[in-house]
């Protein structure tokens, strides 16, 4: 008996350092699982975030196209940011007209030549009423002055007077760099992109379309574009 006891507080004993063993892993795990969890939350804010600055310029362009034929008093007011009447950026002047600019804080670099990520512009009219607003978003030279890379050539021929956005969007498969809305009741969609000619060479295309409220098409434009294009329209 007494030797059996024995043997017993012996195998306790050995048995100990295992079930350790066990709960060291257990906690390191724990740890690990923490840790991913952590990160992956933080990623998903991040993400968030970004999406998020990411629109503010297509939503307030859009808050202003409500102000249309409104005073810029009436417009700041109903969308509560403080338009400037000019841009640190003097390379905007260049690109577009405008009477005031709302852009972002962050920068990119667009061959070589440094602009805010997106802006916002306004027009105008002699009665100081706001006659155009402008959303440009630049993100889209990010990569390439030349804009998107369209997957398969864009068929532009093939818009027409009276044709829907829909059909349209069909055809124009890449993001629009800039959007107008005019006071005459019209959305005009700026496109900048390249695709691959029959020789395996890039070609720059400039499009614009412009439709009435109902979203037909009123007016359309396409030509080739160069890099002095980019910089000047």
């Amino acid at each position: 008996m007494e030797f059996n006891e024995l043997d017993n507080i012996q195998n306790g004993a050995k048995k100990a350092p295992e079930k350790k063993e066990k709960s060291n892993k257990k906690a390191i795990l724990i740890t690990i699982g923490a840790g991913i969890v952590v990160v992956l939350v933080a990623l998903l804010v991040f993400f968030i975030v970004g999406l998020i600055k990411g629109n503010e310029g297509k939503k307030l362009a859009s808050d202003l196209k409500n102000d249309l034929g409104k005073s810029i008093a009436m417009a700041e007011k109903n969308t509560g940011v403080t338009l400037k009447l000019s841009s640190q950026n003097t390379a905007l002047k260049d690109i577009v007209n405008y009477d005031y600019v709302y852009e972002a804080s962050s920068e990119i670099k667009v061959g070589g030549i440094k602009m805010p990520e997106w802006a916002v512009f306004v027009t105008v009219n002699g009665s100081d009423k706001i006659s155009s607003v402008v959303y440009y978003d630049f993100k889209v030279l990010k990569k390439n002055w030349k804009g998107q890379k369209a997957s398969t050539p864009i068929e532009c021929e093939k818009i027409a007077y009276n044709m829907t956005k829909k059909e349209v969007d069909k055809l124009v498969t890449v993001s629009p760099l800039a959007t107008t809305y005019s006071n005459d009741d019209t959305v005009t969609y700026l496109y900048k992109y390249y695709e691959l000619d029959e020789n395996g060479n890039e070609k720059a295309v400039r499009l614009s379309v412009t439709y009435s409220i109902d979203d037909v098409v009123r007016g359309y434009e396409y030509r080739e574009s160069d890099f002095m294009a980019f910089i000047f329209g």
